[in-house]
């Protein structure tokens, strides 16, 4: 009330001061921008924009929007945009196709919705769009609004030279941070209003999104996230009990390897012992729901589902949000296309229960559940008319142990799954999931094609050690120093993310791998990690 006052008695007596002062402001600013662009140039265009704005008219345009998924992690090679481009270009007959993946890892439907303001203009062909994934993977909130006018700002040239000067005052040489696991983490509660607000602003971007099309008048393909429910469970480790957490971290570890291994009789009384003391989290019901589905129960999957929605650190999609997306879906009429990869992808697993098979993480699909996908929008845009259909070219069904001879055809297939296997072993294990089983499993099939990798060895060193197995952590991270690997090699987190945390866990350093004499079951814990 008083700022209102003030404000009224400045207009009111000291008008030509304040409107001098207004003026004097604009003007600086304006002068300011001037000289900065001077130096820093006009704000860049981001690359992957750049292709939008190349659009030849007799090319059958597509624009596709999202977050990893899209972008094709961890193997864009593989990815169901690269596999559409393959599949066009053998059915355009010399028509040319320009295929605009926009798509950034870890993209949430707010940014979506602000890379869908900016380039439906160019009037594309087609809109693609698969978001869902990332709505609680950045901690603060804001909406596209608030958002853009955050982008605006940080592209005037006197920002961008004001952080040009910070960071070449700021100037350090850059290292690798002395821990990368943090030592706790914080589930989201479902009953927070920051839970709800989320929810609300998902539903109300892809609202916008469809709205956008429509009025576009651009054929819109969107598409439900898939997850995997079967080898994927909720987030536990370093979670505090109170936000889905659990008490005995190791009682879970070794209950779920056992899972994973078929060591059924073996992880039912651990089940018991867990279900005694929690009966409520997202890991007891995934635990409980694992063994129901080796039974052959049909409860199984609904139990996998509610395990994966009440997962404390939701990084894959919920299933209201596919439900709003099968209701914003409604079909040719209005031009929006569903591709429900939710459902495609159960109907294809066993039991109804998509895995490894389908996804490779969480949520990131294999190169068959993205060959599954790249059928689906192929159907898509024949039955949008933006491509006539031919009953001669319509894409090959191939079952899973075929799919290995379609994949030589796009790339060199052996380096590539070497490549996959070690990146989703990284993935799999760092924070928030710690998925070390998984992580172990890839590491193996990696193995399988080059068995002196010392990447291979020292990941499996660590992840051995981080589970307090000392023998077998030593024997493979002494086996990485015989295929090559440095010390350094070996603390470097872009190779091996958690050596040092490895290390330190069971308090040994690395002395006590080049020393041969050293007993393999002692450890040294007074022995400090360089």
């Amino acid at each position: 009330m008083k700022i209102c006052v003030l404000a009224n008695s400045l207009l009111r007596h000291k008008a030509p001061a304040f409107i001098g002062i207004v003026g004097v402001t604009i003007l600086l600013v304006m002068a300011c921008e001037f000289f900065s662009e001077l130096v820093v140039g006009p704000a860049p265009l981001e690359p992957r924009f750049a292709c939008t704005r190349s659009k030849d008219k007799d090319a059958l345009t597509i624009f596709a929007y999202g977050g990893s998924t899209v972008v094709g992690k961890l193997m864009p090679e593989w990815g169901f945009i690269e596999q559409l481009r393959h599949t066009l270009v053998d059915r355009l007959e010399g028509q040319k196709l320009h295929l605009c993946n926009l798509a950034v890892a870890g993209q949430d439907s707010t940014s979506v919705l602000l890379d869908v303001k900016r380039t439906i203009d160019y009037r594309p062909d087609m809109l693609i769009v698969f978001s869902g994934h990332n709505e609680f993977i950045k901690r603060e909130f804001d909406i596209a609004e608030v958002r853009g006018l955050r982008e605006w700002a940080a592209s005037l040239s006197t920002v961008r030279a004001l952080n040009r000067l910070r960071r070449n005052l700021n100037r350090r040489p850059r290292r690798n941070s002395p821990s990368a696991m943090p030592r706790s983490l914080k589930g989201y509660d479902r009953n927070g209003a920051d839970f709800r607000a989320r929810v609300r602003r998902y539903d109300a971007n892809m609202a916008s999104i469809v709205r956008l099309a429509k009025e576009a008048d651009i054929p819109l393909a969107l598409g439900t996230l898939p997850a995997n429910l079967r080898d994927w469970p909720p987030a536990f480790k370093t979670l505090d009990p109170a936000s889905g957490g659990v008490e005995n971290e190791e009682l879970v570890t070794g209950l779920l390897r056992n899972v994973f291994e078929g060591r059924y009789m073996e992880a039912i009384a651990a089940q018991r012992e867990l279900s005694s003391r929690d009966s409520q989290s997202a890991i007891a019901s995934y635990v409980k729901a694992r063994l129901l589905l080796a039974k052959g129960a049909k409860s199984a999957r609904n139990r996998l589902v509610h395990a994966k929605d009440t997962d404390p650190i939701p990084w894959r999609a919920l299933s209201q949000f596919n439900e709003q997306i099968r209701r914003l879906a409604s079909g040719k009429d209005d031009g929006v296309f569903l591709i429900d990869v939710e459902r495609i992808f159960a109907n294809a697993a066993d039991d109804g229960v998509p895995g490894f098979e389908l996804v490779a993480d969480n949520c990131h699909p294999t190169a068959y559940g993205n060959y599954i996908i790249t059928r689906e929008l192929l159907r898509v845009i024949y039955e949008s008319g933006i491509l006539d259909f031919d009953e001669h070219k319509t894409l090959r069904v191939y079952d899973l142990a075929e799919f290995d001879a379609f994949l030589v055809s796009l790339n060199n297939l052996a380096g590539l799954k070497m490549d996959y296997r070690l990146k989703n072993a990284r993935y799999c294990m760092k924070v928030p999931f710690y998925n070390f089983a998984a992580a172990r499993m890839y590491l193996l099939q990696a193995r399988q094609h080059d068995a002196s990798d010392w990447r291979i060895s020292a990941n499996l060193g660590a992840l051995a050690l981080l589970e307090g197995d000392v023998r077998e952590g030593k024997a493979e991270v002494r086996r990485s120093l015989q295929e090559g690997a440095t010390p350094h090699d070996l603390l470097d987190r872009k190779h091996v993310p958690y050596m040092r945390e490895a290390l330190a866990h069971v308090g040994l350093g690395l002395s006590d791998f080049t020393n041969t004499n050293t007993n393999e079951t002692a450890s040294s814990p007074n022995e400090q990690m360089p």
